[in-house]
């Protein structure tokens, strides 16, 4: 019965079929269309936290860059993105085709900041220079 049990346990350990996200690499042209706001910037802070309640709950991180040029979209000094994923204690929420941020990187970033989304980047890390 033993034997039965582990051969069960390992059957499964080892067909697990994972899920992943496709991210098709999108134009120039796609990313211009695609973005309300195109910005460069330097990043000035990069914060995670936890957001919403219950089943609801998940890791968000916050990028606050600083904006040097506004090529699409209203002008502005700063601007915040917030991203689903990120490390919270010894907690982590990984979504593969994130950027991730660090205080200091320059970046231009292609934006559509119009509704919540998973990522505002524009075609997730497609939209990121």
């Amino acid at each position: 019965m033993r034997k039965i049990v582990a051969s069960l346990a390992c059957a499964c350990l080892f067909n697990f079929t994972g899920w992943a996200a496709v991210v098709v690499p999108l134009t120039f042209q796609e990313l211009v269309a695609g973005a309300d706001a195109i910005l460069e910037g330097d990043v000035i802070d990069v914060r995670s936290q936890w957001r919403g309640a219950g089943a609801e709950q998940r890791i968000t991180t916050s990028v606050t860059f600083t904006v040097r040029t506004t090529f699409k979209g209203p002008s502005r000094a700063t601007a915040v993105i917030e991203l689903l994923g990120g490390i919270v204690g010894d907690r982590a929420l990984v979504v593969e085709g994130m950027p991730t941020f660090v205080a200091g990187d320059h970046d231009i970033v292609f934006l559509e900041t119009d509704q919540a989304l998973i990522s505002p980047i524009v075609g997730f890390d497609s939209g990121r220079f």
